[in-house]
């Protein structure tokens, strides 16, 4: 019986030993193709989608001189030198007009002078008539320019000299 339990044990140690040297044989054969034939590198991870980022909307501050009182009325768009990295459409919002003197003192626009609609500014300089020469008055509309998501602040300034009127006479009897 111990020859058999010796017999047995004997072919478990070849065993094991066979197996070894089995697995060590293919270790060494597959390194060897790995050197003798590349394997193809492992593809790079597909990288995460970003969000896109929203660019702000890019503005240039509007200046306009040079007309008088005795001017026609206009127009102005307060989207000029505006513009968008994006693409998306401008909008004009939050429009406030004030106005100064030629002194730099508050001054208060005669009804229908400035208004804003849209992105459209409307100027009508007769309303201001009773300038004398050399007085002026600068109108400031602040507003923002959005894109539908972020906005940017602008500024138009309006200068509006006065001028001399005529002398107006009247016949009497």
């Amino acid at each position: 019986e111990l020859s058999e339990e010796v017999t047995e044990t004997a072919n478990q140690i070849d065993d094991a030993l066979i197996g070894a040297a089995n697995n060590i044989a293919d270790e060494v054969i597959d390194d060897a193709i790995d050197n003798i034939i590349p394997q193809p590198a492992e593809p790079e991870p597909e990288p995460e989608p970003t969000e896109p980022v929203n660019e702000a909307p890019t503005v240039t501050a509007i200046t306009d001189t040079g007309k008088t009182e005795d001017s026609a009325a206009y127009t102005i768009d307060l989207l000029n030198g505006a513009a968008d990295a994006d693409s998306d459409t401008l909008s004009v919002s939050n429009a406030q007009i004030a106005a100064i003197d030629g002194d730099g003192n508050a001054y208060t626009l005669p009804d229908g002078t400035a208004s804003v609609s849209g992105s459209t500014l409307s100027i009508n300089p007769a309303t201001l008539n009773g300038l004398d020469t050399g007085e002026e008055v600068v109108i400031r509309v602040t507003y923002d320019v959005g894109d539908g998501t972020t906005t940017t602040a602008n500024t138009a300034r309006v200068t509006l000299a006065g001028a001399n009127d005529a002398p107006t006479a009247s016949a009497t009897s």
